[in-house]
């Protein structure tokens, strides 16, 4: 098999799953929010910084802002048997 051929069949099998609407509505959706969330993260980030001089007021707003993600994620991986 050539390098060309193997590298259309890699293409086509890492993209085959956006073949799928339902998928690509997820999927879609999924990258639409983070986005929402990454752009919200900065600005509140940015308007800390520009509210407070103080460097540990702008780390404590960035750090709560993911504090809700990373306690519940410790709770995602716990199951019981």
């Amino acid at each position: 098999m050539s390098t060309g051929a193997r590298a259309d069949t890699d293409m086509a099998s890492t993209f085959s799953p956006l073949k799928n609407q339902t998928f690509r509505s997820v999927w879609l959706s999924i990258q639409v929010s983070s986005l929402g969330w990454m752009m919200h993260t900065l600005a509140i980030g940015w308007l800390m910084a520009t509210i407070s001089t103080s460097d540990l007021m702008v780390a404590l707003v960035q750090a709560s802002s993911k504090l809700p993600a990373f306690i519940l994620s410790v709770f995602a991986g716990c199951h019981r048997r």
